[in-house]
C-alpha cells in the first residue's frame, strides 16, 4: 500500500512502486480523541492518526477514545495508530482496540529491542495480527536510535523491504532531545527516505517538525509529514487546534512549491 500524493484534497492508495506524487506531502496529525480529530479536520489534516502522547512517543490511545475518535472520521480520512513500543506489545489488547477501531495502519516503535534477538520473531507475529484485522504494520526508526535502544534505522529499512511492509515512518524517540533535524542529517534522511520510495514504499517523517524543519526537510523524497507538537496549544501534551494545523498545512503547501521551483 503506497499512498500517492495529490495537489486535491482526495487521497488515493496505491500498490506498491506507485511514483505518481505530483503534490505536497500529505499531513498527518496525531490526535488523543474524538475531539481532537474533530480539530485536525477542521485545520484541513489529510490524514488522522490516534496517539497518546503521555505515553510515549508512540503512546497508544484508550480503547474508548479511539473507539469515538473512529466514528468521528468515518472513511473522511486514513485513519492509523500507535500502538506503543514492541517489547510492550500484547496481541490481547492489540486484537480488541483492532476490532474497535479499524485502521489502515498500525505503528510500533522498536525502543528497546536493539539487543533482543526475539523482537524479529514478535514484529512478524503483530504485522499478521494486524493483516489479520485489515491493517498494515508500518517499519518504526528513531532517528535517535541509539538513545532508544532500536536497530538503526538502515537496518529496519532492509527489514521492512524484507517483511513487505508498506510504510517506514522515521521519528524521534526523546522529545527532549530536539527534532527530527537535530537527530539526524537532512542529506541522511533523503537517501534513506530515497531508497525506501525506491522500494516501493510510503515514507513519513516525524518528530517535532515546525516550520524550521520545514526549509530543510527533503520534501521531494517524502509522503507524508506528521506532526503533535505543531498542531497543539500550548504543547503537544496540550489540545489540537484547528489553527495551528490550517496554518502549518500552509507553510508545508508553501514549502513544497519552493523546493519544487528551485529543484
Amino acid at each position: 500500500m503506497t499512498v500517492r500524493r495529490s495537489a486535491g484534497s482526495d487521497i488515493a492508495l496505491a500498490s506498491p512502486g506507485a511514483t505518481d506524487a505530483p503534490g505536497p506531502p500529505l499531513l498527518l496529525v496525531s490526535v488523543r480523541n474524538r475531539g481532537e480529530a474533530e480539530a485536525a479536520l477542521d485545520g484541513g489534516a489529510d490524514w488522522i492518526d490516534l496517539k497518546e502522547p503521555l505515553c510515549g512517543p508512540l503512546g497508544c490511545v484508550a480503547l474508548v477514545d479511539a473507539r469515538r475518535a473512529h466514528r468521528a472520521v468515518g472513511d473522511r480520512r486514513p485513519l492509523s495508530l500507535a500502538a506503543g513500543e514492541l517489547r510492550d506489545w500484547s496481541p490481547a489488547a492489540t486484537r480488541r482496540l483492532l476490532a474497535a477501531c479499524p485502521v489502515r495502519m498500525v505503528k510500533l516503535g522498536l525502543a528497546g529491542s536493539a539487543d533482543e534477538p526475539a523482537w524479529r520473531d514478535r514484529w512478524r507475529a503483530a504485522q499478521a495480527q494486524c493483516a489479520a484485522a485489515g491493517a498494515a504494520l508500518a517499519t518504526v526508526a528513531y532517528a535517535d536510535w541509539r538513545r532508544a535502544g532500536s536497530p538503526p534505522p538502515e537496518e529496519l529499512l532492509g527489514w521492512g523491504v524484507a517483511q513487505g511492509s508498506p510504510a517506514l515512518l522515521v521519528d524521534t524517540f526523546d522529545k527532549r532531545r530536539g527534532g527530527l533535524l537535530q537527530q539526524m542529517a537532512a542529506a541522511e534522511l533523503a537517501a534513506l527516505f530515497t531508497a525506501a520510495r525506491a522500494a516501493g514504499m510510503t515514507v513519513a517523517a516525524a518528530g517535532s517538525l515546525g516550520s524550521q524543519a520545514l526549509r530543510d526537510l527533503p520534501l521531494a523524497a517524502i509522503d507524508i509529514v506528521a506532526i503533535r507538537t505543531a498542531a497543539c496549544v500550548p504543547d503537544r501534551q496540550g489540545r489540537v487546534s484547528p489553527e495551528r494545523v490550517r496554518g502549518f498545512r500552509g507553510l508545508l503547501h508553501e514549502a513544497a512549491r519552493s523546493a519544487a521551483e528551485s529543484a
